[in-house]
């Protein structure tokens, strides 16, 4: 099972909301592998490195030898992947293609974890959404819970049913633990958000995950049970078919 993690803009918690399913997952007896094809702000897989986050999250939940990390490319300065290489010489499509594949290969799940949202330009004519058209698998959108998330979310799920890219679920990230303290009750977002939403969007895949709470020794509890169990059931399937 392979699936694309993109957001609704950036620093929307993208990591953190894969790396809680990577470890969820591991839990579970599926090995696991996160790729992040291109990384910017960081030069190598230091401690700011989204890779280095998941590796992290997984070590403190338990399964740190059951999560296999990759990124495919480093580049120092945090800003768009073309700006970064604006020339487009390291950042190829093919070259994700070929990583993925192999993770593939010796891994139950792989987790690709995209820069920012959709329309990022990662080359000089290419964009997140253009690579997703390529890479042939369901997306994961993560969301923040807060002011403008419907305006947000409604964009991001619409883009991704006029190019007919299959649209797995979306994520509510950072809501409060305390639902009183949301500033938009949950049945009240999914309520309000599901007559817009496109017709390729399942509205009973609409999820949560709680806000980080310091020294949480269970990542996965914070994340919609439901959510969990639908991935769950995905890999099983997918680790059982001929």
């Amino acid at each position: 099972m392979k699936r694309f993690v993109t957001g609704t803009g950036t620093e929307i918690g993208k990591t953190y909301v894969t790396a809680t399913l990577a470890s969820a997952l591991a839990r579970c007896g599926f090995r696991v592998a996160y790729y992040k094809p291109v990384q910017t702000g960081t030069d190598t897989d230091g401690p700011n490195a989204d890779a280095a986050t998941v590796a992290a999250m997984a070590e403190a939940a338990g399964v740190g030898g059951s999560v296999t990390v990759q990124t495919g490319l480093n580049f120092g300065p945090p800003v768009a992947p073309m700006v970064a290489d604006p020339e487009g010489r390291h950042i190829s499509l093919d070259k994700a293609r070929y990583d993925i594949a192999a993770l593939e290969a010796s891994h139950d799940v792989v987790l690709v974890e995209g820069a920012g949202g959709l329309m990022v330009p990662m080359t000089p004519t290419q964009t997140t959404m253009d690579w997703l058209g390529a890479l042939d698998m369901p997306v994961l959108v993560v969301a923040l819970s807060g002011l403008g998330t419907l305006n947000h979310t409604l964009l991001t799920l619409h883009q991704l049913d006029q190019q007919r890219i299959p649209i797995d679920g979306v994520v509510f990230n950072r809501y409060p633990a305390n639902p009183h303290q949301a500033p938009l009750a949950v049945q009240t977002l999914l309520e309000t958000i599901t007559p817009f939403l496109p017709p390729s969007a399942d509205p009973t895949r609409l999820w949560t995950c709680a806000e980080a709470t310091p020294n949480a020794s269970d990542a996965s509890g914070r994340l919609s049970p439901a959510c969990l169990q639908h991935l769950i059931s995905a890999c099983r399937a997918s680790t059982t078919a001929p």
